[in-house]
C-alpha cells in the first residue's frame, strides 16, 4: 500500500475530531453523557471541547452559552432573575453566570438547547461540571478550552487570563481557543506550543474583532499576524468552502493552503449532522466531511462537530478510498425510483446518477398508460410527483376510494403520447424530486427538481443492458387484478413482453427481479427460472408463522419488509429487534429492507442523524441482504468500504453510557493508500465503536418515566391469510369512460389498490470479505519499545492459548471471546487442532478428549488404546468421531487446580473455521501437534490445512514435526502466514530428523529452511536449578534472530509458579521476557493473555525512577516479607528497596498447604530489630515517606506483664528524633481505640484504626466515634469486595462511608499468590490492585510484596495523557463472574458480613502498668494469667511510601 499523497495537512496526523460540549447533537451539551459520549463513539484520540465561562466567584464551568438559560433550567429554579447586560456591544437579556456562584448552580439541570433536537433526556438531571470536573472524571484525550466571551468578564472584574493559568497547571489542556486578538496575545508566552496550541477563532467575516477593531474578514488577510500568538485558526466551514444564495457549494478558497504557508493548523467550525449545509451533500453528513478532508487538493487539521461520531467514521473508515474500490460486504443496494433523492424520479438523469452511484431501482408507473404502454413512474397518481393538476388534465381528476381516499389523475387516464408530449412541456408538466420531507423544508435538489424525461419500460430496460456496472433489474407491479378487470391492461404480460423484447429472457448477465405484494402476479413469473421473484410484505409486522413463510417459499426467492418491520420505533426511538430477518432467513429467503433515506428526519434518535449509521445498524446488526434507497451512492460507498466483523460484544450500547471498551482504530492506518475501509475489515481485531451498529432499545433506556412515550401497539404477526390473493382475472376489453362532468367513476377495483409497476437495478455483492492482515495496532498507542532487541519491528505478540484457557473452558467459544476482549488489540488466538473421524478440524487442547470435555460421560465404555508419538496410549480420540458426533459432548476446564464453576455450561466445541467466522480474532494461530497420528489413521492434517486456510486467514501455523512444515512450506506466503517450528522437552525426539529437540536448538539455519520463527518451552531462554531459582539467561533469543528467526516463548500460566525470582508475581515474570535489558522474545503464548497484555502496554520499560501515576500508599507487611523472614533487616531492606516497609517475625506464609513456599533459599536469613534499630533504618533512607507502628494487647502487656509498651513506642520515638523531623510521617495503628487515645494529641502523628472484623457497612455513628481517635482506617480485602468460593459477589459502601467522613481506607492484605486473590483477579495480583484501587478508590495497600504494588503505580496505563484505560488494565464489575456460574454450581450463599456499631469500637481506659510480679522458682517457667482473647502480644512497625499523584487511571469502563 503506498502512502496518501492527497492528504495536504500541516500536523501530518489524520484530522482531529473536536466534539463540541461532547456528544451534544443527542444529549446536553457539555454534560457528563455527552462528553462520555463523544468519547465511547469517537476516535481514540477526540478531543473535547468546553466553552468556559466564568461563575460569580471566579469558577470556570463548561456551558456552550454565557445566557445560562438557552441549555438548562435555570429560569426555573430561579424565576424572573434574568438580567441585561451589554455583550459585545449589544444589550442581552438573560440568566448569566456572573450573577451565580458555582454552589448557586448545583441545582441547575442542563438541557437540551436545540428545540429540533429530542428533549427526551432532559430528565436525567445532567449537572453543571467544572472544567475541572470534565477532566478529571471523563479523562478525555485530548481538551479544548473555548473563550468566547473575556472582554466581557474582564468588564465584571473576572479574570478569564488567570484562571486559564490556573486551571491548566491542574488540567492537561491541548487546545485553547478565543476570537479575541487581546486574550489570546495576554496568554500565548505562557504556553508551550508543544503541550498547549492557542487557537485564533474567526466568527463571521462581517463582525469586528474587539481588539484590533477590524473585521473577522480583514484580519483574514493578515495570517502572518494571527502566526504571531496562535498556532492555529478554527474558521467556519464556509471560509473553505463557500455557498451561493441557493445553498450550493462555489469552489473552494485557498484558506487552507495559505495557513498551512503559515505554519498555522486549520480547523473547520458549525458540523452537525441535523443542520444541513450545501445541495451538494444530498443530506449525507458523512459526504460533507470527506469534502473537507479527502478533496484532493487538502485536508483541514479538525473538525468541530456536534455529532463526532460521524466525522470518526469519515476520518478512519471513508477517507481516501476511491469510486473503485471493491466491495467488502455481500449487500445489494437497490435504489428507489433511480437517485430519486437527488433527481425527480424514474426520469433518465435519476437512473443514470443511480447507475454511476453504484445502484439501480425503479418503481416506476411504468404504469400502464391509457393505451397498455408501459412505463416508469413513481406512483399510479400523477400529482404526487409531478405538476399534473396544474395542467390542461386538470379535468382528468377523479375519485377512486378503493385506490386512494383523495382525488387524482390517474396513469392509465392519459395515453403514452400525450404523457411524451408533456414531458416535453417542463413548466406546464414536469417532473418533479419526490420528497417525503418538505414539511420539514427540508428540499432536495431544487436547482434539478424539473429535470429529465420519463422511460418506458423497453427504454429503462435498454439503458440497464448499456451499463457495465449493473447487475440486474427489478421490475414491480401492482394492481395487476384492477388494471387487467377495470381498465382492460394486462400488465403481467406487458412486462413479460419488454423482458422478452429486451432480450432478458436470453441473458445471464443482469439478474431479472420481479417484486409484487400480490402472490397470484408472482406466480405468473414463478415458472422461469432465471428471475427471482420478490414478495413484498407491505404491512409492519413483528413476526411471521412458519406456515406463512413456507407458502412464501412456494412462490418467491426472496422478500422485502419495512425498516419498522425489522427496528420497531416509538417516538423515534428503537424499541427493539425482531426476529423477521432471522425468521425470512432461516427458511433461504434473502430480505431486502427499505426506504433508506438521507434526511435525518427519516431515521430513528439512534442512529445520530447519520444515514450510513442507520445503514451500518441495519446490515451489520442484523444481517439484512440488501437496501432499498433513494440515495444510492450512500449504501455503495458504505459496501465497498465495509469488510463486517460480527461482534456482538461491541455492539454501541446506550445503556450505560459511562462504559468504554477499548476497541478504536489505530491512528496511523489513515497514512496508507487502500481500496477498502479500515475499520470492518477481518484483519481488525474488532470494530471500532463508531462503525459498530447500534443496540435496539437501548437509547430509550435513557429516558426518564416523565418523558417516555405512551407504549404502541405490537405489529401484528405476518399469518397464511395476509398471503393468500385470488387468482389474476383475464385481461377484459375496456369499458368506454363517461363524458363529460370533469370526472368520470371508474368501476369499483379491488382491495389491493392502485397498479404500480415498478422497475429496479441493483448492484451485485463483490468480493468475498478481506483477508485479515493485523494492520490493527494497539489503540493506547503506547509502544515503548525502543530498548527492545526482538526481530518484529512491533512490539511482542499476546497468543491466548485455547483463549482465556485459564479461567473458561479451552477453546470454547466464550474462552476465545474474553480473550479477545481484555487482550492488546493485535492479540493471537491458538487454536490446537485436531481432526475428526470425518476429516473436520475442531479446536481442542488435546489429542484425548477426555482430558477437557465431558465426552466419557456421552459415550460411556468407549475409550480405544492407540499408539501417540510411539507410546500406547487409552482414552478417547477425535479420529473415532464425526462431527456430529460430537455435536452433544460439552468442554469443561481441563486443569483441575482451576474451577470447574463454569463447567455447567454448555460450550459446544468448535471447528477453526467457527473460531474464526464467530469470533473474528484479529490473527489466528493454528498449532499441528500430532501430524504422524492422524497420517496413521489415513487422515491428512496436511490437506486439511491447505484447505482450511483458502476460507480462513491464518497468521501462524506451528508444529514440533519437521516434515509437516517442510510438506506445506511452499505453500504459505510469510507475509500473510507464518510457519513455527514448536521445540518440545530437550530430550524428547523430534520424528522427522530422529533427533532430540536439544540437538535440533544448534541447527537453526535449518529451522529457517522450512520456518519463520520457533515456539520453545520458556526454560529454554531462562533456565532454573533444581530449587527453582533462574540461571543466567541463554544466547537463544540472540541466536534466533540472528538465523531471522522470530522467537516465541510457551508455558505462561499465572496459577503455575515458574521461579522464585518472581515472588508469585506473573506480570513479573512476562517483563522479564520483554523487558530485561538484553533482549524480548517476538510472542508469549499465555493462558491469561489479560497478564502479558498489561506487561506489554503498560510496565515495559518503565524504569525504577518513574514518576507515579496513581495517588496510593504502599505500605508493606512486616517488610517485604513474601520474600525474607517477617521484619528482619533484610526484609526492611527489600521493603525499602521496592518501594515500602512492612515488620514481624520469620517468614509469614499462609499458603503453605497448597505448597507455595516463600523464597526457601532464604527462609531463615536476617535478624530481628529492636524498634530503635527499625526507627533508624527508616531514617536513613532517602525515599520513604514515614513508618507505621502497630500496637495490640496493651491493656494485657501493662496490667499482667507490667510492661508499658505505649510508653516504650513513645520513648522510641521520641529518642529516634522523630517527634522533631517532617521528613517520615509517624503513623500509629492498633485495634484499640484507648490505645490511640494516648497518641492523639501529637498532631504531628497519623493515627490510624484498624477493623478487624470482615464487615459489610458501619453506622454513622460508629463512623463519628472512629473520628473522635483516628485519621484513617484499615479494613480487610473482604470488606470491600466480599467473596463466595473465591468469587467476588459485591461491592461494600464501607470504603465509600469512611471516606465521606473523611477518613483514608487502607486495605490488607495483599499477596502475590494467586490462592489469595478471588477468581474475578485472573490470578494476578497486579489485576486485584488495580480492581481496588480504581474501581473502589481506596487510599493505600498493606502488603507482603510491596514491589508489586509500587511499581503498579508507576504503570503508563494510569496516565492522565492516556486516551482512554484498556480493557486488560480496568478494574473487574463486582459479581459479574458469578453470574456465568450455573445454578447447579452455586454455593450455598454466605450469611452476610456484620455492620460496624459502637459497641464493637468501645474499649476501657488502658490500665496503669503495675509491678511485674516475680517468676516461680524452679520447674522452668511460671504459667501467665491467661490473655484476653485478643491474642498474643505484637508491635509492628511499617514504613510507607507517600502519595504522589493524583489517580489518573479511572477512565470509562
Amino acid at each position: 500500500m503506498g502512502k496518501v499523497t492527497s492528504l495536504v495537512m500541516l500536523a501530518g496526523d489524520p484530522p482531529f475530531v473536536v466534539a463540541r460540549g461532547g456528544f451534544s447533537g443527542l444529549l446536553p451539551d457539555s454534560s457528563f453523557a455527552a462528553y462520555s459520549l463523544a468519547m465511547i463513539l469517537g476516535v481514540p484520540d477526540v478531543i473535547v471541547w468546553c466553552d468556559v465561562q466564568l461563575t460569580k466567584d471566579a469558577i470556570g464551568i463548561c456551558f456552550p452559552d454565557i445566557k445560562l438559560q438557552n441549555a438548562s433550567n435555570i429560569g426555573d429554579v430561579y424565576q424572573n432573575k434574568d438580567k441585561v447586560y451589554l455583550v459585545n456591544g449589544a444589550p442581552t437579556r438573560g440568566w448569566f453566570p456572573i450573577d451565580y456562584t458555582f454552589n448557586d448552580l448545583a441545582n441547575v439541570i442542563l438541557t437540551q438547547g436545540v428545540y429540533s433536537r429530542t428533549n427526551k433526556f432532559d430528565g436525567n438531571l445532567y449537572t453543571i461540571l467544572t472544567a475541572e470536573d470534565m477532566f478529571t472524571q471523563v479523562k478525555p484525550p485530548g481538551l479544548w478550552l473555548n473563550i468566547q466571551h473575556d472582554a466581557f468578564y474582564t468588564q465584571h472584574n473576572l479574570s478569564m487570563r488567570s484562571y486559564i493559568l490556573s486551571v491548566s497547571r491542574r488540567v492537561v489542556v491541548s487546545y485553547i481557543s478565543s476570537p479575541e486578538v487581546g486574550f489570546l496575545g495576554s496568554i500565548a508566552a505562557r504556553f508551550n506550543p508543544n503541550i498547549t496550541k492557542l487557537v485564533f477563532r474567526f466568527l463571521k467575516q462581517t463582525e469586528i474583532e474587539p481588539t484590533t477593531n477590524q473585521t473577522y474578514g480583514t484580519l483574514l488577510g493578515n495570517l502572518t499576524f494571527i502566526k504571531t500568538f496562535a498556532s492555529g485558526i478554527l474558521v467556519p466551514k464556509d471560509y473553505i468552502w463557500p455557498v451561493d444564495a441557493s445553498q450550493y457549494l462555489l469552489p473552494h478558497t485557498s484558506l487552507v493552503a495559505d495557513a498551512h504557508k503559515e505554519g498555522l493548523e486549520v480547523f473547520a467550525s458549525d458540523f452537525s449532522n441535523d443542520v444541513p449545509y450545501s445541495f451538494n451533500f444530498s443530506y449525507d453528513p458523512l459526504a460533507e466531511y470527506l469534502h473537507f478532508i479527502d478533496n484532493g487538493d487538502f485536508s483541514v487539521d479538525g473538525v468541530l462537530s456536534d455529532f463526532p461520531i460521524t466525522p470518526s467514521a469519515a476520518r478512519d473508515c471513508f477517507s481516501h478510498i476511491g469510486r473503485n474500490a471493491s466491495n467488502q460486504v455481500d449487500l445489494k443496494v437497490i435504489s428507489k425510483n433511480g437517485a430519486s433523492g437527488d433527481f425527480p424520479s424514474c426520469t433518465n438523469l435519476a437512473y443514470q446518477q443511480a447507475i454511476l452511484d453504484g445502484a439501480d431501482v425503479i418503481d416506476c408507473p411504468v404504469q400502464m398508460s391509457k393505451d397498455g404502454t408501459p412505463f416508469c413512474f413513481s406512483s399510479i397518481n400523477l400529482i404526487d410527483s409531478t405538476t399534473a393538476s396544474q395542467s390542461s388534465y386538470s379535468n382528468y381528476a377523479m375519485t377512486i376510494p378503493e385506490i386512494m381516499e383523495a382525488s387524482g389523475i390517474f396513469a392509465f387516464n392519459l395515453t403514452w403520447d400525450e404523457i411524451q408530449t408533456l414531458t416535453l412541456l417542463l413548466f406546464t408538466w414536469h417532473a418533479i424530486i419526490s420528497n417525503p420531507f418538505t414539511r420539514y423544508r427540508l428540499f432536495r435538489n431544487p436547482k434539478f427538481k424539473n429535470a429529465g424525461t420519463f422511460l418506458k419500460l423497453s427504454d429503462f430496460l435498454t439503458l440497464a443492458k448499456n451499463s457495465i456496472t449493473l447487475n440486474g433489474v427489478l421490475v414491480s407491479i401492482e394492481n395487476a387484478a384492477y388494471l387487467a378487470e377495470k381498465q382492460g391492461l394486462g400488465v403481467t404480460d406487458a412486462v413479460m413482453k419488454a423482458l422478452k423484447d429486451g432480450g432478458y429472457d436470453n441473458q445471464t448477465d443482469l439478474k431479472v427481479m420481479i417484486q409484487s405484494t400480490n402472490s397470484s402476479v408472482l406466480m405468473k413469473f414463478k415458472d422461469n427460472n432465471k428471475y427471482e421473484i420478490v414478495y413484498k410484505i407491505e404491512e409492519l409486522i413483528r413476526d411471521a408463522s412458519n406456515a406463512s413463510v413456507e407458502d412464501i417459499k412456494k412462490f418467491a426467492d426472496s422478500v422485502v419488509i419495512d425498516k419498522e418491520s425489522v427496528l420497531p420505533l416509538n417516538a423515534a426511538f428503537l424499541t427493539k429487534l425482531t426476529d423477521v430477518v432471522a425468521k425470512l432467513q432461516a427458511f433461504k429467503l434473502p430480505v431486502y429492507v427499505e426506504l433508506f433515506s438521507n434526511e435525518f428526519i427519516s431515521q430513528a434518535w439512534d442512529f445520530f442523524s447519520d444515514a450510513t449509521v442507520e445503514i451500518n445498524s441495519f446490515v451489520f446488526g442484523t444481517g439484512i441482504n440488501g437496501v432499498i434507497t433513494g440515495f444510492p451512492e450512500t449504501a455503495a460507498r458504505y459496501r465497498s468500504k465495509l469488510a463486517v466483523s460480527y461482534n456482538i460484544f461491541f455492539l454501541v450500547s446506550f445503556s450505560n453510557i459511562a462504559s468504554k471498551p477499548s476497541i478504536h482504530l489505530p491512528f496511523g492506518l489513515l497514512k496508507y493508500d487502500s481500496c477498502e475501509n479500515r475499520c470492518l475489515r477481518k484483519d481488525l481485531p474488532t470494530t471500532p465503536n463508531y462503525m459498530s451498529p447500534v443496540q435496539p432499545g437501548s437509547l430509550i433506556q435513557l429516558v426518564t418515566p416523565q418523558y417516555l412515550p405512551p407504549a404502541e401497539a405490537p405489529n401484528p404477526i405476518f399469518t397464511v391469510s395476509d398471503i393468500v390473493e385470488p387468482p389474476l382475472p383475464p385481461v377484459t376489453d375496456k369499458t368506454p369512460s363517461s363524458s363529460g362532468g370533469g370526472s368520470a367513476t371508474p368501476p369499483t377495483p379491488s382491495r389491493n389498490g392502485q397498479p404500480r409497476l415498478v422497475g429496479c437495478i441493483f448492484l451485485s455483492s463483490m468480493a468475498m470479505l478481506l483477508a485479515a492482515l493485523l494492520l490493527y495496532v494497539h489503540s493506547s498507542s503506547l509502544m515503548y519499545f525502543g530498548n527492545h532487541k526482538f526481530l518484529r519491528g512491533d512490539p511482542p505478540l499476546v497468543v491466548a492459548r485455547g483463549g482465556f484457557s485459564g479461567l473458561l473452558p479451552d477453546s470454547s467459544l466464550e474462552a476465545y471471546t474474553l480473550a479477545v476482549m481484555l487482550s492488546v488489540p493485535d492479540v493471537m488466538v491458538w487454536c490446537d487442532v485436531q481432526l475428526t473421524k470425518d476429516a473436520i478440524g475442531i479446536c481442542f487442547p488435546d489429542v484425548k478428549l477426555q482430558n477437557a470435555s465431558n465426552i466419557a460421560e456421552v459415550y460411556k465404555g468407549k475409550d480405544n488404546a492407540y499408539l501417540v508419538n510411539g507410546i500406547p496410549t487409552q482414552g478417547r480420540f477425535p479420529i473415532d468421531y464425526t462431527f456430529k458426533d460430537l455435536a452433544n459432548v460439552s468442554l469443561t476446564q481441563g486443569v483441575y487446580s482451576r474451577t470447574n464453576k463454569f463447567d455447567g455450561n454448555v460450550y459446544a466445541i468448535l471447528t477453526v473455521e467457527d473460531v474464526f467466522t464467530q469470533v473474528k480474532p484479529p490473527g489466528l494461530w493454528l498449532n499441528i501437534q500430532h501430524d504422524a497420528f492422524y497420517a496413521q489413521h489415513n487422515l491428512s492434517m496436511r490437506s486439511y490445512i491447505l484447505s482450511v486456510s483458502k476460507s480462513v486467514v491464518v497468521s501462524y501455523i506451528s508444529s514440533p514435526e519437521v516434515n509437516f512444515l517442510r510438506g506445506i512450506a511452499a505453500r504459505f506466503n510469510p507475509k500473510i502466514t507464518k510457519l513455527v517450528f514448536r521445540f518440545q522437552q530437550q530430550t524428547e525426539t523430534e520424528p522427522t530428523t530422529n533427533q532430540t529437540y536439544g540437538s535440533l536448538l544448534g541447527n537453526l539455519t535449518f529451522i529457517k529452511t522450512f520456518a519463520s520463527g520457533i515456539l520453545v518451552p520458556k526454560d529454554y531462554i531462562w533456565p532454573i536449578d533444581a530449587s527453582q531459582y533462574l540461571l543466567p539467561r541463554t544466547s537463544l533469543v540472540t541466536d534466533a534472530h540472528k538465523e531471522g528467526l522470530e522467537v516465541f516463548a510457551s508455558d505462561f500460566s499465572n496459577d503455575v509458579p515458574y521461579s522464585f525470582n518472581f515472588s508469585y508475581d506473573p506480570l513479573a515474570e512476562y517483563l522479564h521476557f520483554i523487558d530485561n535489558g538484553d533482549f524480548s522474545v517476538d510472542g508469549v503464548l499465555s493462558d491469561f493473555p489479560i497478564t502479558p497484555s498489561a506487561a506489554i502496554d503498560c510496565f515495559s520499560h518503565l524504569g525504577r525512577n518513574a514518576s507515579n501515576q496513581v495517588d496510593l500508599k504502599v505500605i508493606s507487611k512486616n517488610g517485604a516479607s513474601g520474600d525474607f523472614p517477617s521484619c528482619t533487616n533484610l526484609a526492611y531492606q527489600q521493603a525499602i528497596s521496592d518501594g515500602a516497609d512492612v515488620i514481624d517475625s520469620a517468614i509469614s506464609n499462609p499458603f503453605t498447604d497448597y505448597k507455595l513456599f516463600r523464597n526457601p533459599k532464604f527462609r531463615n536469613s536476617g535478624n530481628f530489630l529492636k524498634l530503635s534499630d527499625f526507627l533508624a533504618l527508616a531514617k536513613n533512607s532517602t525515599t520513604l515517606s514515614g513508618v507505621l507502628i502497630s500496637i495490640e494487647n496493651a491493656a494485657y502487656l501493662a496490667e499482667k506483664q507490667g510492661l508499658g509498651v505505649t510508653d516504650a513506642v513513645m520513648t522510641a520515638l521520641k529518642d529516634g528524633g522523630y517527634d522533631n523531623q517532617t521528613d517520615l510521617k509517624v503513623m500509629i495503628q492498633s485495634t484499640n481505640s484507648s490505645v490511640l487515645m494516648k497518641f492523639k494529641d501529637n498532631d504531628k502523628y497519623e493515627i490510624v484504626y484498624k477493623i478487624e472484623e470482615s464487615i459489610r457497612d458501619a453506622s454513622n455513628a460508629t463512623v463519628e466515634d472512629i473520628k473522635k481517635f483516628a485519621d484513617s482506617v484499615v479494613v480487610n480485602k473482604v470488606s470491600v469486595f466480599p467473596v463466595n468460593a473465591a468469587f467476588i459477589t459485591g461491592l461494600t459502601d464501607v470504603v465509600a462511608k469512611l471516606q465521606a467522613f473523611k477518613l483514608p481506607v487502607y486495605v490488607e492484605l495483599f499477596s502475590n499468590e494467586f490462592i489469595s486473590q478471588a477468581w474475578d483477579f485472573f490470578s494476578d495480583a497486579t489485576m486485584e490492585i488495580n480492581s481496588f484501587v480504581s474501581g473502589t478508590g481506596i487510599s493505600g495497600v498493606i502488603t507482603d510484596f510491596p514491589k508489586t504494588a509500587s511499581r503498579y503505580r508507576k504503570n503508563r496505563c494510569s496516565s492522565k495523557d492516556l486516551k482512554t484505560t484498556p480493557n486488560y488494565m480496568s478494574p473487574v464489575q463486582p459479581g459479574s463472574l458469578i453470574q456465568l456460574v450455573t445454578a447447579q454450581d452455586l454455593q450455598p450463599a454466605e450469611a452476610p458480613n456484620p455492620i460496624l456499631t459502637e459497641s464493637d469500637i468501645a474499649e476501657p481506659p488502658l490500665s496503669p502498668v503495675a509491678e511485674k510480679a516475680p517468676s516461680s522458682p524452679g520447674g522452668g517457667s511460671a504459667a501467665a494469667p491467661t490473655p484476653p482473647p485478643n491474642g498474643q502480644p505484637k508491635l509492628a512497625a511499617c514504613i510507607f511510601l507517600s502519595s504522589l499523584a493524583m489517580l489518573l487511571a479511572l477512565l470509562l469502563f
